[in-house]
C-alpha cells in the first residue's frame, strides 16, 4: 500500500490582507424574542491569508477579527469590542495513489441565524444572544486510492462552548469521531472490505443527552460491469444513550444489524445510482431507500436523488435531495433541497427540510446583483409540538472600483421560531462596505 511519491516543485506563496469597513444597523442586534432598540456601528474586518503550493503539497493559513465601534441597543455602556476571531489551518499531501489532510480551526461567532453554516452540521441549532466557540481538528489518511488493496481513515474532534447566553438548552459539549476501513483485493476490480467506526457526544453539563456510537462492519465493492459499480456491507451497531432520569444519569443501550447497498451506473452525461443504508440509535433502526440521477448539463449541473425512509415504528416518510446550478453569461443560479429524517440530542425523530436559493445577476462588468434566500422546517414525525422554523433572505449590490476594491451595500432578514411564541425572532439588517485586498507574492 505504499505510494510513490513525486518530486517536489514549488508553485508559490500567496500572502494577502483582506480589509472590509463600513456602517451596519440593527434592529435585534442580539437575535432576541424582545429587543431593546436599534443598534448602530461601524464595523471591519480584517482576514490575513497565506498559502503555498508544491506538486506533492499545500498548505493553506487563514486568520481574522472584527472591530465594532457604535450604540449597542442591548447594552447601552458598551461603545466597541473586538468579536468573530477565526483561525485555520489546512495541510495536505498528496502521492500517486495516497493522501494525508489535517485542518485545525477555531472560530467565535454570534449565536444568530446562518442557515448555510448551521444547518448542514447541527442536530440542534438554538438561536439566543451571545457567542460560541467552536475549536475543532480533521485528519484524514488514505492509502492506495484508486486500488482494490486500501486503506482509509478519518477522525475529528469539536469542542464547543457557550459564553453570555441565557438559553438554559445551550450547553457546552465535546464530540470525537474516528471511522476506518481496509480492502484487500480479491479479484482484479474487486475488494473485500472491513469498517469500523466510533462517535461520541458528551454533553458536559448533562442538560442535554450524551450519545456513543461505534459499529464494525463486513463487505464487498467492486465492478460488476465496467460501467457498474457495487458495494455492500453488513454493520453491527452499539448505541448508547445517556439521559436524566429523576436526579439520575441513565443509559439505554440499543443494538443491532444494518445493512448498505449501493449501485452506481455511469452514464454519458453522468450517473445513476440506487442506495439503500440503515442508521441504528436509541429509537430502534431507520432504512432509507434512495433513486438518484446526476446529469452533467452544457452550463451547469443537475443532482437528484428521491425515495423513503421507513422508521423504527412502521411509519414511512418521503426523503430526497436537489441540487441545480445553471450559468449564463451574465447571471448564475443555484437552488439546494435536502429532506431527511434525523434524531435530535433528545433522542426524538424528526423531518428536516432545507431549501436555498441564490441569484447572481452582473448589471454591467463592474456591478451586479446578489439575492439569498434560505428556509428550513423540522417537525416531530410523531406529531409532537416540538418544530423549528428558520429563514433568512439577503439582497446586496455590489461594484467593483478598481482591481481590489469594491463596494457592496444591501438588506438581510432572519427569522426563528420554535413553537413557543415567545421565543419568536425577527431581525433586520442593512449594511454599506468597502472591500480592500492587500496582496504580496513573497
Amino acid at each position: 500500500m505504499s505510494a510513490q511519491t513525486l518530486a517536489p516543485q514549488e508553485t508559490g506563496h500567496d500572502l494577502v490582507l483582506d480589509v472590509s469597513t463600513g456602517f451596519y444597523g440593527y434592529d435585534n442586534y442580539e437575535y432576541i424574542a424582545d429587543p431593546l432598540g436599534t443598534t448602530s456601528l461601524w464595523g471591519t474586518d480584517f482576514v490575513l491569508s497565506y498559502s503555498t503550493e508544491t506538486r506533492t503539497e499545500t498548505f493553506a493559513f487563514d486568520a481574522g477579527i472584527r472591530f465594532e465601534y457604535g450604540d449597542y441597543a442591548e447594552q447601552p455602556d458598551l461603545t466597541s469590542q473586538w468579536i468573530n476571531p477565526f483561525a485555520i489551518v489546512d495541510y495536505t499531501r498528496e502521492g500517486t495513489n495516497s493522501l494525508f489532510h489535517v485542518n485545525l480551526s477555531y472560530r467565535e461567532r454570534e449565536n444568530g441565524i446562518e442557515l448555510v453554516n448551521d444547518f448542514l452540521t447541527s442536530n440542534d441549532l438554538i438561536v439566543d444572544q451571545g457567542t460560541r466557540s467552536n475549536a475543532r481538528i480533521d485528519v484524514d489518511l488514505a492509502l492506495g486510492r484508486d486500488t482494490p488493496t486500501f486503506f482509509e481513515a478519518g477522525l475529528y474532534y469539536d469542542q464547543q462552548r457557550y459564553f453570555d447566553t441565557t438559553n438554559p438548552n445551550l450547553s457546552d459539549e465535546d464530540t470525537f469521531g474516528v471511522e476506518a476501513e481496509l480492502g484487500l483485493a480479491i479479484a482484479r476490480n474487486a475488494s473485500l472490505i472491513g469498517t469500523a467506526s466510533y462517535y461520541v457526544r458528551d454533553d458536559l453539563e448533562d442538560i442535554n443527552d450524551d450519545e456513543e456510537h461505534s459499529s464494525v462492519g463486513v463487505g464487498v465493492q467492486g465492478d460488476l460491469a465496467p460501467d457498474l459499480l457495487f458495494r455492500g456491507v453488513l454493520n453491527y451497531n452499539w448505541d448508547v444513550r445517556t439521559y436524566t432520569d429523576g436526579d439520575d444519569r441513565v443509559e439505554k443501550l440499543t443494538q443491532g444489524p444494518t445493512l448498505d447497498l449501493l449501485f452506481v451506473k455511469d452514464r454519458p452525461n453522468g450517473a445513476v445510482s440506487l442506495a439503500l443504508y440503515g442508521e441504528l440509535d436509541s429509537n430502534g433502526t431507520r432504512t432509507t431507500m434512495t433513486l438518484g440521477r446526476d446529469f452533467e448539463l452544457p452550463r451547469g449541473q443537475l443532482d437528484f436523488t428521491a425515495g423513503a425512509t421507513l422508521l423504527s415504528d412502521g411509519s414511512i416518510s418521503p426523503v430526497g435531495t436537489v441540487h441545480w446550478e445553471r450559468d449564463y453569461r451574465t447571471r448564475a443560479l443555484v437552488l439546494d433541497y435536502s429532506s431527511s429524517v434525523e434524531t435530535d440530542y433528545d433522542g426524538a425523530d424528526f423531518l428536516r427540510n432545507s431549501l436555498s436559493f441564490s441569484f447572481q445577476q452582473e448589471l454591467t462588468s463592474l456591478d451586479g446583483l446578489l439575492l439569498d434566500m434560505s428556509i428550513y422546517s423540522a417537525d416531530d414525525v410523531e406529531g409532537g409540538d416540538s418544530q423549528e422554523r428558520q429563514a433568512s433572505v439577503n439582497v446586496s449590490y455590489y461594484r467593483d472600483i478598481n482591481r481590489d476594491l469594491s463596494l457592496v451595500m444591501g438588506y438581510r432578514y432572519s427569522y426563528y421560531d420554535d413553537a413557543d411564541p415567545n421565543d419568536t425572532v425577527n431581525a433586520n439588517e442593512i449594511f454599506a462596505r468597502i472591500d480592500k485586498s492587500f496582496s504580496l507574492r513573497p
